[in-house]
C-alpha cells in the first residue's frame, strides 16, 4: 500500500497543492509504519483490485458508532469509471452489517469529482474545515455525512 500511496498521493495533490504537500501527507499517513499505527487504532485498510490490477485504496474505522472514511484513493486512470460507486456500495454494506449511525469522510473541497460522487450516495455537507498539511500549510475540506438513522 505505501508504493501505492507514494504513485497517488502526490499525483492527486499536485493539481491543488505544491508538490511538497503530498510528500509531506505520505510520510504523516501513507507509510508501511503509518498503516502498523492505524491497524493498532482500529483501522482496517482495503485494497481495491479492479482487472487483476491493485488501483486503489481506502481504509475505515469506528468511532462512536459512526464509521470513518479515509484514505480513500485511486490511480488517475481508474477515476471516473464507477469503481469509486462500487467501494460506496461495499462501505454502505459494511455499514449496515455494523448497525452504525452513519459514515463520515473528510473531502478536499476543491475535489469536485468526490464530492459529487458523495453527494449523490446520499451525504452531506455539515461542516467546512481547514486541515493542517505539514508547515504552515491547511487545506480546505468538507465533513461529509450519510446517516443512517433520525439520531
Amino acid at each position: 500500500m505505501e508504493a501505492l500511496g507514494r504513485r497517488i498521493v502526490p499525483d492527486f495533490y499536485a493539481q491543488y497543492l505544491p508538490a511538497e504537500c503530498g510528500d509531506w501527507l505520505v510520510e504523516a499517513s501513507h507509510t508501511v509504519e503509518a498503516f502498523e499505527a492505524q491497524v493498532g487504532e482500529g483501522y482496517r485498510h482495503y485494497m481495491i483490485e479492479m482487472d487483476d490490477e491493485v488501483v486503489g485504496y481506502f481504509a475505515l474505522h469506528e468511532e462512536e458508532r459512526t464509521m470513518i472514511l479515509t484514505q480513500f484513493y485511486l490511480l488517475k486512470s481508474w477515476r471516473g469509471r464507477g469503481v469509486g460507486q462500487r467501494v460506496m456500495d461495499f462501505i454502505h454494506r459494511e455499514a449496515e452489517e455494523l448497525r452504525v449511525r452513519g459514515v463520515r469522510v473528510l473531502v478536499l473541497r476543491k475535489n469536485e469529482g468526490a464530492v459529487g460522487l458523495y453527494r449523490k450516495n446520499g451525504y452531506a455537507v455539515t461542516a467546512e474545515v481547514l486541515t493542517p498539511m505539514g508547515g504552515d500549510r491547511t487545506v480546505e475540506d468538507y465533513i461529509m455525512i450519510k446517516r443512517f438513522d433520525k439520531q
